[in-house]
């Protein structure tokens, strides 16, 4: 279990090594045809946290424990909710790092990818998440929607379209 800061460097040759994801004017993109939905959530604190085991469990065969969390857009800004990150960062050993470097990997990680993809969510923040290992990506935004792509050749659950149903998920425009 570990979380590693990444460059923007770092990020970006992830993104290019995926093969299936592209980084055009700080935006990731699928460079592949994909399946993307939009759904709308609540963000308040449970709301969010249920919601987030469920982005991590529900969707693919096996749960989802590693990954990049990259948080590009806090607004607006509150200094109590940038605090419980940097206090996440110390418990991994970081100290006082700019939100302009919260880039995360998180490795075999269960608990810490989903207490950092809850607050995302929670404080309605703009945010990616890139799963390692598996072909599909969310993008939170501070209009509690979230955006869930996946490639088409990636394995997903059975009752994928059941799921998708009762999350009133409407088919993006960001699918090729």
């Amino acid at each position: 279990m570990s979380l590693k800061l990444l460059s923007s460097d770092a990020l970006s040759s992830w993104i290019t090594d995926s093969h299936w994801l592209k980084l055009s004017n700080d935006r990731i993109i699928p460079n592949k045809l994909v399946e993307c939905y939009e759904i709308a959530f609540a963000n308040d604190g449970n709301a969010a946290a249920a919601f987030a085991g469920g982005l991590l469990t529900d969707f693919v065969p096996e749960r989802i424990g590693s990954g990049i969390i990259w948080i590009y857009q806090i607004f607006p800004p509150e200094e109590a909710q940038i605090r419980v990150i940097h206090q996440t960062l110390h418990l991994y050993g970081y100290e006082k790092v700019s939100t302009q470097d919260f880039r995360f990997h998180f490795q075999q990680d269960y608990g810490g990818l989903l207490s950092c993809l809850s607050w995302c969510l929670a404080c309605g923040w703009g945010f990616y998440f890139l799963a390692e290992s598996r072909q599909i990506f969310f993008r939170g935004s501070n209009e509690n929607i979230l955006d869930i792509c996946w490639a088409r050749d990636e394995k997903m659950k059975d009752n994928i379209d059941s799921l998708l149903a009762n999350l009133s998920a409407k088919r993006s425009r960001g699918h090729k």
